[in-house]
C-alpha cells in the first residue's frame, strides 16, 4: 500500500475480482457438472413416476376386469356342473368303455332286445380334457324293440352318439304270425374326462 491511498481501492477491486472470478468458476463448475446431473436425475425420476402411473392405471383396468372374469368363471362352473351327467364315469378309457357298455346293456334290457356283442373300438378323438370312447354293439329283436333301443340310447343322460347303423333281417321269409327278427349293428360313442398326469 502506498501513502497516497491509491492501492487500497485497487486491492479492494482485486479482491472483488478474485471473489467474482471464484464465484464465476464455481457457478460454471456447478452449471457444467452438478446441474446436468440434477437434471438427469429429475428426468429419470419423472420417467419412473410416469411408468409407475402407467402400471397403476393398467392394474386398475385389470382389477376392474376381475368382476367380469369372476362372472365368467361362475358361468363356466355352472356349465361344467350341467355337463357332468353327460360324461361317462371313469378317468381311464377302460373305465369309460365299461360304463358305456353298461349303459348300452341297460337300454337293451329295457327295450327287450338281446345284446349279442359289445366290442370296444379304438378311438383317439379328444377335446380339451375330454376323450372319446367307442363300442361296436350288435343286438337282436323285433322292430318295436329296435325302435325302443334307439330311442333309449337317444334319451340316455350320457352324451351318446350313434354311428354306422346297420339293420339286417335274420329270417325274412318267416311265418306271418311270428314277429320278424332283426339284427342291428351300431357304433356308440361317449366322452369321458381324462385324468391329469401327476407332475
Amino acid at each position: 500500500m502506498g501513502t497516497d491511498g491509491t492501492t487500497r481501492p485497487l486491492a479492494r477491486r482485486g479482491r472483488r475480482a478474485i471473489l467474482l472470478g471464484a464465484a464465476l468458476v464455481t457457478a460454471t463448475w456447478l452449471g457444467l457438472r452438478i446441474v446436468p446431473m440434477v437434471v438427469s436425475r429429475v428426468g429419470a425420476a419423472r420417467e419412473l413416476l410416469a411408468s409407475r402411473q402407467e402400471l397403476l392405471y393398467r392394474m386398475q383396468l385389470e382389477l376392474g376386469g376381475l368382476d367380469a372374469l369372476a362372472d365368467t368363471a361362475r358361468q363356466l362352473q355352472a356349465q361344467v356342473v350341467a355337463l357332468a351327467p353327460r360324461i361317462l364315469t371313469g378317468t381311464s378309457s377302460a373305465d369309460a368303455t365299461a360304463d358305456l357298455v353298461a349303459r348300452i346293456t341297460l337300454v337293451a334290457n329295457r327295450s327287450r332286445v338281446k345284446l349279442t356283442g359289445a366290442d370296444p373300438v379304438l378311438d383317439s378323438a379328444a377335446a380339451g380334457g375330454l376323450r372319446r370312447v367307442a363300442v361296436r354293439a350288435s343286438v337282436e329283436g323285433d322292430i318295436r324293440g329296435v325302435i325302443e333301443l334307439l330311442r333309449g340310447l337317444e334319451r340316455d343322460p350320457g352324451a351318446l352318439l350313434l354311428d354306422d347303423l346297420r339293420v339286417l333281417a335274420l329270417e325274412p321269409t318267416s311265418e306271418e304270425h311270428r314277429p320278424e327278427v332283426l339284427r342291428v349293428e351300431l357304433a356308440v360313442y361317449g366322452w369321458h374326462q381324462v385324468r391329469e398326469r401327476a407332475r
